[in-house]
Parts: structure tokens; C-alpha cells; sequence
């Protein structure tokens, strides 16, 4: 029996699972399910899946830093990815993990520079840097991957970037409803 909210740790039988959560009755919201394996759940805690829909024509090359606009959310657990602003608010303080996956297209020879990165108001989180005028396929395609663990406060901002140099305005974030550009994301601890 809490101040102004109450708690409950009980046994749920139907399911067999250890349970902690909100409100007096065993069964309602639950925060923490462990399971006879040993398996934690916490269906609550943040957690989401965004993809971009369709290929973004022509965004850098020339040295323009793009923030990839992510246009649906495969999944969203309390709603955490504005996906109207293209970024992922912070719900709490707390250590974050991040990864994504970008393809881009129409890349030349002379695009040497390339940088992706996750950009936290303040900081990038560089994750990918290389001349990528010398590894794309045949057809102009690159596809690469990030992953950062981040330490943030609540209601800071992460967004996914892309930055070609040492060309012109020709390369392409590729996104389609099978998702070649993806960001997921959730709250470590």
C-alpha cells in the first residue's frame, strides 16, 4: 500500500510467473514478470522499432548532414518515438541502447567521406566513418550498420544521420515497406 499509488508482488498461477507491478490486484498492470526459466519481462519499459517508408531522393553527398526521417513504427511501447519530429524522447533518465541500419544509393567515386552517426543534441555518437567512394557495389549501393549505448536524461532527443562529402547532392536514403533504413531502441536500465 503505497502513498498515492499502490503495488502488488503475488504469484500469478494461471501463468506461473512471479509478478511486481501497479495497483492492489495481482493481474493488473504488471511492471516485472519472472518466469519459471528465469525469463524477466518488463512489458512496460521503453522500447521501438521505426523504419523509413519510402527512398529519400538526392539528400547529401555535397556534404549535407541529413536526419533520416523515419515515417512508421513497426512497434512503439509507450510511445517514446515522435515520429512527426524524426526522434526518439528520452522517458527517463537512464542508459539507452540504439542501433540501425541504412542503405543509401546512387553513390559516386568522388563521395570520399561518409560519417552516420546518432546525434544527441549535443554529442555525436560516431559510429561509421569511411571513403565511401571506394566500397559501394556496382549499382551505387551501400548498406552499413549502428549500434551505441548511450547515458541519457530524461527528455533528451536521439536522432540517426547521414553525411557524404567531396561530391554533389545525389545520394539516396533508400526506404521502402520492406525496411532497408530501420532504427530500434530501448531503455537498458
Amino acid at each position: 500500500d503505497g502513498n498515492a499509488q499502490d503495488y502488488h508482488i503475488g504469484l500469478d498461477d494461471t501463468a506461473d510467473e512471479l509478478v511486481l507491478g501497479l495497483g492492489s490486484a495481482l493481474g493488473t498492470t504488471t511492471h516485472m514478470a519472472f518466469d519459471a526459466a528465469g525469463h524477466v519481462r518488463k512489458p512496460l519499459s521503453c522500447s521501438f522499432g521505426v523504419i523509413l517508408g519510402s527512398t529519400q531522393s538526392n539528400v547529401t553527398g555535397d556534404n549535407t548532414r541529413y536526419t533520416i526521417p523515419f515515417t512508421a513504427a513497426e512497434w512503439d511501447v509507450n510511445s517514446d518515438f515522435d515520429l512527426a519530429n524524426n526522434k526518439f524522447v528520452c522517458p527517463v533518465d537512464g542508459t539507452y541502447h540504439f542501433t540501425a541500419g541504412i542503405g543509401l544509393g546512387g553513390l559516386a567515386t568522388d563521395q570520399t567521406f561518409f560519417d552516420a552517426f546518432f546525434f544527441d543534441e549535443t554529442d555525436n555518437w560516431y559510429q561509421h566513418s569511411l571513403d565511401v567512394g571506394n566500397v559501394f557495389n556496382a549499382q551505387g549501393y551501400y548498406y552499413f550498420m549502428l549500434s551505441a549505448t548511450i547515458k541519457k536524461a530524461a527528455g533528451t532527443d536521439i536522432i540517426a544521420q547521414v553525411q557524404i562529402a567531396n561530391g554533389s547532392k545525389v545520394v539516396d536514403v533508400i526506404g521502402a515497406a520492406y525496411p532497408w533504413t530501420w532504427m530500434t531502441g530501448f531503455l537498458v536500465g
